[in-house]
């Protein structure tokens, strides 16, 4: 018979993602378009299914900025 590993059973693969140090490093580059300032707090609203524990999922409903010298609503345009 043969041996029963429970770790081989749950194995998950995972994969290690760089996009959120590209994006905390797209985050630092945004000035506001009224006073240039780099002084700005990234604002991101998020939704989810309700659910506790596996089959957990979120997503992002809005993402804006909001400068903190002159307090501006902005949100950073893709070129």
């Amino acid at each position: 018979m043969g041996e029963y590993i429970a770790n081989n059973r749950y194995k998950r693969k995972t994969k290690i993602v760089e996009e959120k140090t590209n994006q905390d490093n797209k985050i630092h580059n945004v000035t506001c378009p009224v006073c240039k300032s780099k002084n700005n707090k990234h604002i991101i609203k998020r939704n989810n299914n309700g659910v506790f524990g596996r089959g957990f999922r979120s997503w992002i409903i809005d993402d804006y900025f909001v400068c903190e010298n002159c307090g501006v609503i902005f949100k950073k345009i893709e070129k």
